[in-house]
């Protein structure tokens, strides 16, 4: 939770209210969501092989028995690093693709409401996803025409 709340706001450096509220939104979702936040994971940093600079996450999934990190960085995160914790890392885009085949309806109605939300229309939403998630929303728009 730490360094997620210390990360939230680097892409808004230079506006103050913004990373409030972005780090407002992420305690939102600590408190909706508290098993999401790991503790205990400082021990099993040490024996973690991977990238340096992100062991600290792969010791937090340990911690919490994850077997997926989702992440933009998966090169930090080689297959003989994980798999002996039975771990997987997967891009975004990869991550949102396999939710969109395990639960279709579900993740067409969370985009539903993501449009609804903030007042867009689907393919609207759709084009701003796009732009992180642009497998996703190419098979997202597949399933809706």
């Amino acid at each position: 939770a730490g360094e997620a709340l210390r990360n939230v706001g680097k892409p808004f450096r230079n506006d103050p209210d913004k990373t409030r509220l972005h780090v407002a939104a992420l305690e939102l979702v600590f408190a909706r969501f508290p098993e999401g936040y790991v503790s205990d994971w400082e021990s099993l940093e040490s024996s973690c092989g991977n990238d340096p600079g992100d062991r600290h996450v792969l010791a937090a999934a340990r911690a919490a028995k994850a077997t997926v990190i989702v992440t933009e960085n998966v090169r930090h995160f080689l297959p003989e690093h994980l798999e002996p914790w039975g771990i997987r890392a997967v891009d975004p885009d990869r991550f949102a693709l396999d939710c969109l085949d395990e639960s279709p309806e579900a993740v067409l109605e969370s985009l539903r409401a993501f449009a609804r939300d903030r007042g867009l229309e689907e393919s609207d939403a759709l084009r701003r996803i796009s732009v992180k998630l642009p497998l996703f929303a190419e098979s997202v728009k597949s399933r809706l025409i």
